[in-house]
């Protein structure tokens, strides 16, 4: 586990959860790396349904298991290769994101210190499409003629992202470098307030997997706000404005237009705007 904190920092959370499963369902005894087999993912897997987990963090569970057993193999602590036919599971989930007004009376807040900071951090996420990871890396000096390249840490791939006016006075307000950024638990925090003070407080209803049953909740959207808000805000407004999505994963840095159409699920917002604009429903 200590590699995975060395070098997978951004995802440490993500194993120590799993870790923690596992000791759950092993109790006290210590397991071979040999037991990891096709009987280990039967049961282990009834044993997180069983826990009402949701079926993506299920499946982070099991993309945590076989990159360890991988490093492992290859560090020579064990010959076997059942964890290669291990099969992940994911489902889209409804998750929201914010509308140009919404956007704008976040900007337009008057706050200090934490909130403040968190706050100009997020509407750079918003208006950039950048990563949370990434926020940081954007100061002056990557900036040319109102155009920004950043290498995504997550990817490796290069974003050509224009600046907007309002994160070219955020920048301008920091002298063109941003202070050091809060975790991103504390920013998710942080966020959440920034949302209540912006009233963003309808009610939303979300649909997901709980183990094996299907659950709705319904909360107040600020209490859905996250950094990973931003992001999709930045990518559905664009689609919204009927941006090309090539154009678009070309700024947000996805491999594909396939993983970009599940992100945002365009067809969905193309389908709204299409029947929005019928005499039927005016």
């Amino acid at each position: 586990m200590d590699h995975y904190k060395s070098k997978c920092i951004n995802n440490w959370v993500g194993y120590q959860s799993t870790l923690k499963h596992l000791k759950s369902f092993f109790k006290k005894r210590k397991p071979r790396f040999e037991e990891v087999d096709s009987r280990f993912y039967e049961l282990y897997n009834d044993f997180l349904l069983n826990m009402d987990l949701s079926v993506n963090t299920i499946s982070k569970d099991w993309k945590h298991i076989k990159a360890i057993m991988r490093v492992a193999k290859n560090q020579k602590l064990h010959t076997s290769i059942d964890f290669e036919s291990f099969k992940r599971k994911s489902e889209e989930t409804d998750t929201i994101y914010l509308t140009e007004d919404e956007l704008k009376a976040i900007y337009n807040l008057k706050l200090k210190g934490s909130l403040d900071l968190a706050r100009d951090y997020f509407i750079i996420g918003c208006y950039t499409g950048l990563r949370y990871s990434d926020w940081d890396k954007l100061n002056s000096s990557v900036i040319k003629d109102g155009i920004a390249k950043i290498r995504s840490s997550k990817t490796g791939e290069l974003s050509t992202i224009p600046i907007p006016k309002k994160v070219t006075a955020i920048l301008k307000k920091y002298n063109g470098s941003l202070p050091k950024k809060f975790s991103n638990q504390i920013m998710n925090k942080h966020i959440k307030t920034i949302g209540l003070h912006a009233k963003i407080t309808e009610d939303v209803t979300i649909r997901s997997s709980e183990g094996l049953k299907k659950v709705e909740t319904t909360s107040k959207k600020y209490m859905l706000m996250s950094t990973h808000s931003a992001r999709r805000s930045f990518a559905t407004i664009l689609v919204l404005k009927k941006v090309s999505p090539y154009v678009i994963i070309r700024i947000t840095g996805h491999r594909s237009l396939k993983t970009f159409e599940s992100y945002v699920k365009i067809s969905d917002l193309y389908a709204s705007m299409e029947l929005k604009g019928k005499d039927f429903f005016k």
